[in-house]
């Protein structure tokens, strides 16, 4: 009976480590640079598309100032790391300044998430009625489970 005990407990606690261990990959790592992943995915959507030669040439130049964009918003967000980890280490940490700091530095014009909307509409206008098409159904898809919110 204390073998089934000791091999219950030993079931259950393992299962809780590997559980942990699978939700601790899950969480975002803020201070690795994503601009290849994301790049990458964008040029996987945009093949699909079959861009023309003049279409690819506008592509690759929004492409390349999306990159510059999302290289600057990493050295941005390990800057604001750094300070979030100077400002815990202080003996009182002042919580209402951080933040504030933290709310402006979200709201420049700069900030990527500011111009991604924008960049979509660059590329948008390049595609033909056809592409379009396309993505507006990849949009779609997306959206498709998301109930939207009445006011």
């Amino acid at each position: 009976m204390r073998a089934k005990k000791v091999f219950q407990f030993a079931t259950f606690f393992l299962f809780g480590v590997l559980t942990l261990g699978a939700f601790s990959q899950c969480r975002p790592k803020w201070n690795q640079d994503h601009s290849e992943k994301i790049l990458s995915y964008m040029d996987r959507k945009i093949s699909k598309l079959d861009l023309d030669e003049s279409q690819n040439s506008k592509y690759q130049s929004i492409r390349t100032r999306i990159q510059a964009d999302l290289k600057l918003g990493h050295q941005e967000r390990l800057k604001g790391i750094g300070i979030i980890k100077s400002e815990f280490q202080k003996e009182n940490p002042d919580v209402k300044s951080l933040s504030l700091k933290i709310k402006e530095d979200l709201s420049k014009k700069d900030n990527f998430m500011f111009k991604a909307p924008e960049y979509f509409a660059e590329i948008y206008a390049i595609l033909n009625l056809e592409q379009k098409k396309k993505v507006k159904e990849w949009v779609n898809d997306k959206l498709e489970d998301f109930e939207p919110v009445s006011n």
